[in-house]
């Protein structure tokens, strides 16, 4: 479940990217449906920068391509072939979110040995408030997750790691294959999204099992460095601290649980 915000809550700072990043940069937005897709196109224009929708639907609007709903991994893949050799950076962004403050993201990968930034979620209701709020301390130390929703990545680094396979966190897939290869990752809390994913306790327990999921797939097509590795491995141990978090912890802990148990059993989904 998603939300875009009204367009007029987004900042005018936000908006000024400086004229020679965007026209090295391209935004590419998976779309499960057509749902969002008018909302998202009108926002990117509000940046002016070039954007791709790979949509699931048929819809007739320019930079819209179809392609049949199988995972966002596939659309990535599938969106490669459509890049335009000018561009230097690509932005991976959600269509029923909101992009806020994406010039600080662009503006590191510019001046900074980076090859990969994300963001973080901004979100006004739901379990997932709290689960931020502990993800993102963690984040900023060990990039142990990445964030789907607002993803900004060099070309070239993205080529490194094509074609994606199968998997449901294709965005922490991208991150510990770049880490596997020895490249410099970024966390910057000051670009983020605003969206709404889980509201009950009982779809964040479920939403929490599709990532969990997704992150170990994502290890066995990955070395990432042996600290991450270690934290997974320990993690369906350790998540019992979480529910010191109530209500909140006690739907993380089923999820992460869940998640691991799903990928013991050689649970082979990735669809979307």
């Amino acid at each position: 479940m998603g939300v875009v915000p009204q367009l007029s809550r987004l900042f005018s700072s936000e908006i000024a990217i400086d004229f020679s990043l965007k026209k090295r940069t391209l935004v590419i937005v998976p779309a499960r449906d057509s749902r969002f897709v008018r909302q998202k196109v009108t926002e990117l224009s509000q940046y002016g920068l070039d954007y791709i929708v790979i949509c699931g639907d048929y819809l007739e609007m320019p930079n819209v391509f179809f392609r049949e709903a199988r995972g966002k991994w596939d659309a990535i893949n599938f969106s490669w072939g459509l890049i335009d050799h000018s561009k230097e950076i690509i932005v991976f962004n959600d269509v029923d979110t909101s992009i806020r403050g994406l010039n600080h993201a662009l503006q590191r990968l510019q001046h900074e040995e980076v090859s990969m930034v994300f963001g973080t979620e901004t979100v006004t209701k739901g379990p997932q408030r709290s689960w931020f709020a502990l993800m993102n301390r963690l984040r900023s130390i060990i990039p142990v997750a990445s964030s789907g929703e607002l993803m900004v990545i060099r070309k070239s680094a993205l080529e490194s790691v094509l074609p994606i396979p199968p998997c449901l966190a294709e965005d922490t897939y991208v991150l510990f294959k770049l880490l596997e290869k020895g490249k410099r990752i970024a966390f910057e809390p000051r670009c983020s999204c605003s969206t709404v994913r889980t509201v009950t306790h009982e779809e964040e327990a479920q939403y929490k099992r599709r990532t969990v999921l997704g992150i170990y797939q994502a290890l066995t097509y990955s070395k990432p460095p042996p600290l991450v590795r270690f934290l997974y491995a320990l993690l369906p141990f350790i998540s019992i601290l979480l529910l010191v978090n109530g209500r909140d912890g006690f739907s993380w802990v089923k999820g992460i649980i869940h998640g691991f148990a799903a990928i013991l059993i050689n649970d082979e989904s990735s669809k979307w």
